[in-house]
């Protein structure tokens, strides 16, 4: 018979002890790194959902415009604008973890309202017009955006609470996703729920950010940035794979938060949370306050409020560029702020990182009343500012003619300030949960 000594029982009780708390945490760590990874693709599937939401409706609005375009010039604008968005709209859809098979009818979708508005202004610019029936056409476009918005706002929630949770090897994405888009084909009477990032809103992100110029700082400096800005600890942010394209970026998460940092300058390009509000405790000054709170802690000043919008209990502000009573409006910023708690879920400086710069702005040859003498006569002027807008490749320098219509409709007319042109009409429709443009 082998006998132990009570030494050697001792040893090996040790032993064994220490190999469970090894393995304890050992597999603490790999659940905390399988949970970090899970809030990682859930954090990216929202965005890209996001994405996709505001490019589909972005498309939404141009369809519109197209309808009441009678020049070929409005018209290829149209087509320019919607062939951007389509291309913005396939590039968002290809980041979201579904199987492409099951997602052939909204890329054959998206194909097509470019190739179709395309041929319109081909069609226009040969002297032909517009018929009812090829008018009825683009009318069905929009309903298939309301129908894909409206699901993907479904997705997009289900993502948020947790009921769909991503991940690299799980099917419930593609599943949830195959059976959103099963539904596109449906038509529906209710105008969703939609977060616009102002006026003219553009595809930022095919052109080459002004931020480049900016000096590259290294890692531990954007790691004490990221800090700063979200208030948790440098060494409690845990690295993410970097971004590179055309604006490369340190990234960072924290449990439920994403910060991305550009490699160039230290600017944050996003931040974005998956927190949700249950209710709404404070107003809306409340979170316009908040907002501008955290803009100071970011560092960007001089910037001016456009629009915003309250979606599922999020108080979305939009901000432009103004200096010297000019407002910039491709130097976009967009705040998200929880009206529950006041604090602040997202956070998208792309727009004003791609384009801002020191320009030097064109003369303006005509005064506020030759502008407004440009109005139809159905149109009664409210208000006017000076405003650059994006046009394709190329900024304008305009005034911005506030209007009411015929039928009380809120009208956003812009006359070129040098030459005296009408560049382009929006629409505004107000409500209770914020101003939309179209």
């Amino acid at each position: 018979m082998i006998r132990i000594t009570k030494r050697c029982l001792i040893r090996i009780i040790s032993f064994l002890t220490a190999l469970f708390i090894v393995a304890t945490v050992l597999v603490f760590t790999h659940e905390k790194k399988i949970n970090r990874l899970t809030a990682d693709i859930t954090n990216n599937t929202v965005r890209s959902v996001g994405d996709l939401q505001t490019y589909v409706m972005n498309i939404r609005s141009t369809l519109l415009k197209g309808i009441y375009s009678t020049s070929h010039k409005m018209l290829n604008s149209v087509a320019v604008k919607l062939s951007s968005d389509t291309a913005a709209a396939r590039y968002a859809l290809s980041d979201i973890p579904a199987d492409n098979g099951i997602l052939g009818k909204t890329y054959t979708f998206l194909a097509q309202v470019a190739d179709y508005s395309i041929y319109l202004s081909e069609k226009s610019g040969s002297g032909g017009e517009v018929t009812e029936e090829e008018t009825n056409t683009l009318y069905s476009f929009i309903d298939y955006a309301d129908g894909i918005n409206e699901e993907l706002s479904s997705l997009l929630d289900s993502v948020r609470s947790g009921a769909v949770t991503p991940s690299e090897d799980s099917p419930s994405v593609q599943d949830s996703l195959g059976e959103t888009l099963s539904t596109i084909d449906q038509s529906f009477s209710e105008y969703p729920t939609l977060v616009y990032d102002g006026p003219f809103s553009d595809h930022i992100m095919n052109k080459e950010p002004k931020v480049l110029a900016s000096e590259e700082i290294d890692e531990a400096s954007a790691r004490s940035i990221a800090a700063k800005i979200t208030g948790i600890n440098g060494a409690d942010l845990q690295k993410s794979e970097d971004s590179e394209g055309n604006m490369p970026a340190f990234n960072y998460s924290y449990e439920d938060l994403s910060v991305s940092i550009s490699k160039n300058g230290g600017f944050l390009i996003y931040m974005i949370s998956d927190k949700t509000a249950a209710d709404q405790k404070i107003s809306t000054d409340e979170a316009e306050k908040k907002a501008n709170e955290f803009l100071k802690t970011v560092g960007i000043e001089s910037l001016r409020k456009t629009y915003y919008e309250i979606s599922d209990g999020i108080f979305y502000i939009n901000y432009a560029h103004s200096e010297n009573s000019v407002i910039y409006y491709p130097d976009l910023i967009k705040v998200g702020v929880s009206m529950e708690d006041g604090s602040i879920v997202s956070f998208d400086s792309r727009g004003y990182l791609v384009n801002h710069f020191r320009r030097d702005l064109p003369a303006i040859n005509i005064d506020e009343n030759t502008a407004a003498a440009k109005l139809p006569p159905t149109a009664k002027l409210i208000s006017s500012q000076v405003c650059l807008i994006p046009d394709n490749s190329t900024e304008k320098l305009c005034y911005e003619l506030r209007c009411k219509g015929t039928r009380d409709e809120d009208l956003l007319i812009y006359i070129n300030a040098e030459t005296g042109e009408e560049e382009s009409v929006l629409i505004l429709l107000i409500g209770e949960n914020g101003t939309l443009s179209i």
